[in-house]
């Protein structure tokens, strides 16, 4: 049993050349990822019908991808999920694409709740890089 990441997460002892073109908030030498997504004013955008809609669609993105999804929780009004993955652009591509389709989903599902231009989800996605468990 695995007590301990610290050994498996820092790429940047094995690849020093990764790590010296990173720079930013996110720690993006990181295998493991604990990504929050929220809407947009905390507003209840995760009804049944679009949290099924997103897990099947994050499901076959993260399969195409090889990313390994450990852990998924969809709230009204935010997710978490925790996942492995092979680096942290195909991780941040995949969140990026994967709230775009469950944006254009709602839009079609609720067009009288969504007004033209609002803004569904926050623009900030936390992106925590998991280092202990």
């Amino acid at each position: 049993m695995i007590k301990n990441l610290t050994d498996f997460v820092k790429r940047d002892e094995l690849f020093p050349e990764i790590a010296s073109r990173y720079s930013g908030k996110n720690d993006k030498t990181g295998i493991c990822y604990h990504v929050i997504t929220q809407s947009w004013a905390r507003e209840t955008i995760f009804y049944s019908d679009v949290a099924q809609y997103r897990h099947n669609l994050l499901c076959q993105m993260c399969s195409d991808r090889k990313i390994i999804i450990v852990f998924a929780a969809t709230n009204p009004n935010h997710t978490h999920e925790v996942f492995l993955v092979p680096d942290w652009e195909t991780l941040a591509t995949t969140m990026r694409l994967l709230n775009t389709n469950v944006s254009k989903f709602i839009r079609r599902q609720y067009p009288t709740q969504v007004r033209n231009g609002k803004k569904l989800f926050r623009e900030d996605v936390g992106y925590y890089c998991v280092k202990d468990m």
